[in-house]
């Protein structure tokens, strides 16, 4: 061992329980996840984060956290009917 001592906190993240080891920021969060920050909104106890603001809002344990993905699309079409309805 380095003799560092890891960070351990528990959030809900998504709905679910998550345990970090590295995370200290929302910044920190999705990079442990992998996440490109450009494609996510995120909100942390129910208030959305700026984009600007996620290296400095800082977690903490027992916080929720929804990260939210955007997805392109569109009207899919279908040769034979037209519109697809859903």
């Amino acid at each position: 061992m380095d003799g560092t001592a890891a960070y351990v906190m528990k959030i809900r993240l998504n709905g679910e329980e998550y345990v970090t080891r590295d995370a200290r920021s929302v910044e920190d969060l999705l990079k442990e996840l992998d996440i490109d920050p450009v494609r996510v909104a995120v909100e942390v106890n129910l208030e959305i984060v700026r984009k600007s603001d996620y290296s400095g809002v800082m977690l903490k344990d027992g916080d929720t956290v929804e990260v939210v993905s955007f997805v392109g699309g569109g009207c899919m079409r279908t040769p034979s009917r037209g519109r697809a309805d859903f």
